[in-house]
């Protein structure tokens, strides 16, 4: 019995677009581009994706960089 194929997702990220081959959740298309998952927001149409959500052919993958900022001293006026 054959088994079904992986899926083929494209992962858009700073504009340019990346094709992954053979991946079945957010965390391994991640990690076959070498893109650590604490610096990047998943979102497929529009919803925000954990690691371990499952794929489907054919995901169109949106990254965003998480941004953080501030600081832990109170300001002074």
């Amino acid at each position: 019995m054959n088994s079904p194929e992986k899926p083929t997702v494209i992962i858009r990220i700073r504009g340019q677009e990346q094709i992954v081959r053979g991946v079945t959740t957010v965390g391994e298309a991640l990690e076959a581009l070498q893109i650590p998952p604490e610096l990047f927001l998943v979102l497929r149409e529009g919803i925000l994706l954990d690691p371990n959500t499952p794929l489907n052919d054919g995901d169109v993958l949106q990254l965003i960089g998480v941004i953080s900022g501030g600081t832990t001293e109170q300001a002074m006026v």
